[in-house]
């Protein structure tokens, strides 16, 4: 996918979480790509290190915050996986 695409997604999911977070709890979770990362037998240090993110990027992952679209471009192609088995997006009514 195109740089173009990717940045056009990001502004996309901050928006949305911008609208939603004032009546919801929302937010994106990383729970598949830990289950992945088992399945694979891969520790989280590995992962960061295989795809060359920053510990800071590690944190936010284990965070559930918010991480670029770049970072699950990145996952995807390493693991070979679609998008919904690394992060799930949940939303809650207040």
């Amino acid at each position: 996918m195109s740089n173009k695409l990717f940045a056009f997604l990001n502004i996309i999911f901050y928006y949305m979480y911008k609208q939603l977070e004032r009546n919801m709890f929302m937010g994106f979770s990383y729970k598949p790509l830990w289950r992945l990362l088992i399945d694979r037998e891969m520790s989280k240090t590995e992962y960061r290190e295989a795809l060359g993110l920053s510990t800071a990027t590690l944190a936010k992952l284990g965070k559930d915050q918010y991480v670029s679209m770049e970072v699950l471009e990145k996952t995807c192609l390493h693991f070979k996986v679609p998008l919904h088995e690394v992060v799930v997006f949940e939303l809650e009514e207040s």
